[in-house]
C-alpha cells in the first residue's frame, strides 16, 4: 500500500473521489481491494475475478460504477449520510493472505444558499455618530463563520458587538452578528 487518498471535506451534492495506491510491482500477488466506510464494506477489487468489481449497499454511498476502476473509487452526489471514516484495505494471495489498510475521516458540508445579507446602517446615536451593521447568514452546517471587513480590511474585533448562532428546525445553522462603529472614524 503506497498511499491512501480520502477527501476531508466535501459539500453535499458533490462527488467525492478515493485511492488506494497499490505498489503495481506486485499486482500479480494482489488478491483484493476493499473500501469500507465505518466498519461497512461497501466496494470491493478483485483483479482476478470476473466480473472484478462488486459493489454492495451502504447508507449514504452512491458508488459511481462508470468512473470507479480497480482501487479508485468516486462517490456521486454525497449525502449528510456520507460521512464518516473511510478505509482501504488491500490484501495479498493465498495462503497468507496479508493486509495492508489505510484511511481517514470524511465531513460533507451544507453550504450557504445565498450570500449573507447585511442590514442597518443607519446613526444609532446622533452625539457620536455611531453606525450599527446587522449580518445574517443563510443556513448552513456547519455555521457560516462571518468576518467584517471594510474595504477589504479586517475590522478591529472590538467593533464586534455580538456573534452567535441558532440552529433551524432541519437541524441547519443561522450565524448573526453586529457590528458597531462612529461613522467619523471610518467614513
Amino acid at each position: 500500500l503506497e498511499h491512501v487518498e480520502v477527501p476531508s471535506v466535501v459539500a453535499v451534492g458533490e462527488a467525492a473521489a478515493f485511492l488506494c495506491d497499490v505498489d503495481l510491482e506486485f499486482d500479480n500477488e494482489l488478491y483484493s481491494v476493499k473500501w469500507y466506510k465505518d466498519s461497512e464494506e461497501f466496494y470491493e477489487w478483485k483483479p482476478k475475478r470476473t466480473p472484478s468489481v462488486q459493489i454492495y449497499p451502504v447508507e449514504g454511498i452512491q458508488v459511481d460504477r462508470e468512473r470507479s476502476v480497480r482501487e479508485a473509487v468516486v462517490l456521486r452526489s454525497v449525502t449528510p449520510a456520507t460521512a464518516g471514516f473511510f478505509r482501504c484495505e488491500a490484501s495479498g494471495e493465498g495462503p497468507a493472505f496479508r493486509s495492508v489498510s489505510g484511511g481517514a475521516a470524511l465531513s460533507v458540508v451544507i453550504l450557504p444558499k445565498k450570500k449573507p445579507e447585511i442590514f442597518g446602517g443607519y446613526v444609532i446615536n446622533e452625539q457620536d455618530g455611531t453606525v450599527e451593521l446587522n449580518c445574517t447568514t443563510d443556513p448552513s452546517r456547519p455555521a457560516a463563520q462571518i468576518r467584517w471587513l471594510i474595504n477589504n480590511v479586517p475590522v478591529n474585533r472590538e467593533l464586534i458587538q455580538e456573534t452567535s448562532v441558532s440552529r433551524t428546525s432541519s437541524g441547519l445553522e443561522t450565524s448573526f452578528s453586529v457590528l458597531e462603529l462612529q461613522s467619523r472614524d471610518h467614513f
